[in-house]
């Protein structure tokens, strides 16, 4: 059994991993045992018909994201990160106002990623609008 640092818990026969990877929709142990025995998730509607949470109280962070077309459940984190987190890309359809201070739109519109990230040497959004003009 591995031994982890307190702000870690280790799966049986595998890595130690954040509190938060468990219970967070993700299996991130190697047998998945970190998805088991978490509570269900329960819509919880925003605006009818245009956007909608997840409640889903056994997990780490309990009001989650969900995914337009295919329901679900994703952590905030995930969202507009540059990365198709959902399987129809409605984590990444952010609106402008999400990526004014602390954040860089990308030209392709809608992907937002952390201004560290800009002139990083890699390119996070499409085409690489991130690191055009460094």
């Amino acid at each position: 059994l591995t031994i982890c640092p307190a702000t870690h818990t280790n799966c049986t026969d595998g890595p130690c991993l954040l509190a938060q990877h468990f219970c967070d929709g993700e299996a991130d142990c190697p047998d998945g045992e970190d998805e088991r025995g978490c509570s269900d998730c329960h819509i919880q509607p925003v605006f009818v018909d245009w956007l909608e949470f997840c409640n889903c109280p056994g997990r780490y962070a309990p009001l989650q994201f969900k995914c337009a077309k295919g329901g679900q459940c994703i952590s905030f984190a995930k969202v507009c990160d540059c990365y198709d987190d959902c399987e129809d890309g409605s984590d990444e359809l952010c609106h402008p106002t999400y990526c004014k201070e602390k954040r860089f739109q990308g030209s392709t519109g809608g992907y937002c990623i952390p201004l560290n990230h800009v002139c990083d040497g890699v390119e996070d959004c499409p085409f690489g609008s991130d690191e055009f003009n460094c």
